[in-house]
């Protein structure tokens, strides 16, 4: 399906043109985060997360805490922070992954002032 200007559900991506996008049941998803639902590297139903109740891409939450994203995937890295990897795309942070989340965020929002 050609993306004509959607954004992805998963990602927030815009699709343009005749780049390939993926429509099913979940919503629209660009095709690297299709790839990643197909080998269950993230679940299926983030996809209609709109609100980032669930989960959230390290970009979004990097721009919410004004925060660089090296930064984020820095803390990633080291484990402080728990993300899955969407192929050529974001981390997404999970909040079933990370039930200290607040308090790792407090760190990285410190650290940064410092």
């Amino acid at each position: 399906m050609a993306g004509e200007g959607r954004d992805c559900g998963l990602c927030g991506m815009s699709v343009w043109d005749k780049a390939d996008g993926w429509f099913d049941k979940w919503g629209f998803k660009c095709r690297n985060c299709q790839y990643a639902v197909n080998k269950r590297r993230v679940p299926a139903s983030l996809c209609r997360d709109y609100k980032h109740e669930k989960a959230i891409p390290d970009t979004t939450l990097a721009t919410k805490l004004g925060v660089k994203v090296h930064t984020l995937r820095k803390y990633i890295r080291e484990g402080k922070v728990v993300g899955r990897r969407i192929p050529n795309g974001p981390y997404m942070i999970l909040r079933k992954d990370n039930p200290n989340l607040s308090e790792s965020l407090k760190t990285i929002v410190l650290s940064t002032i410092e």
